[in-house]
């Protein structure tokens, strides 16, 4: 099925096109490519991504009113609220640029909202949408926009592939001892994900 959808993208302008949901799901081709364009080695080219904001509120037209419940499987599902978590906090860093980092935004994870599969969603809520499907790894994909953060890919989630990019994601997170984990002596350090 195809749908409409256009947004507002300046004052008289207009961006319209169309989205696909074949088989009750979401299609997250422009998310992957704007992901292509802008992330290098787990760093966002924001100022190159705020000009070309209209592809991100496109996009994010067509998380505002998916029917997340009528997703094929819980690979679709993980990869949906995945996606829209990251695509979200692009969005509220956008809404806030230059932005130094989202620490210095007070209540950055509570505070800023999209609408997601028909619901006005903090990042939080989003987070825990994509946790409660139980697969630990999503704790490392979820990116907050912070240098400990883990490693943003430069792909979207994909249902068909989700288990060998969360392995991968995982693998990397672990792998990287500023981020993740290391030894020093006999104690280990992990991150604050863990908690």
């Amino acid at each position: 099925m195809r749908s409409l959808w256009c947004s507002v993208i300046g004052v008289g302008v207009l961006a319209c096109g169309q989205a696909t949901f074949a088989h009750g799901e979401v299609d997250h081709g422009a998310w992957n490519r704007l992901l292509q364009r802008y992330v290098s080695d787990g760093r966002v080219d924001y100022r190159g991504l705020a000009a070309e904001r209209h592809a991100l509120e496109a996009y994010l037209d067509t998380l505002r009113e998916a029917h997340v419940e009528h997703l094929p499987s819980a690979a679709h599902q993980a990869a949906f609220w995945i996606n829209a978590y990251n695509a979200c906090v692009f969005e509220g860093v956008l809404s806030r640029y230059p932005l130094r980092s989202v620490k210095d935004v007070k209540g950055f994870f509570d505070n800023t909202r999209c609408r997601i599969g028909g619901r006005d969603l903090t990042l939080n809520e989003i987070e825990a949408a994509g946790r409660a499907l139980g697969d630990w790894r999503i704790h490392m994909a979820v990116v907050c926009a912070s240098s400990s953060c883990p490693i943003l890919r430069h792909e979207a989630y994909m249902a068909d592939r989700l288990d060998a990019q969360l392995a991968d994601q995982a693998r990397q997170f672990l792998g990287d001892p500023a981020r993740g984990l290391r030894v020093e002596g006999t104690t280990l350090w992990v991150s604050m994900i863990f908690k």
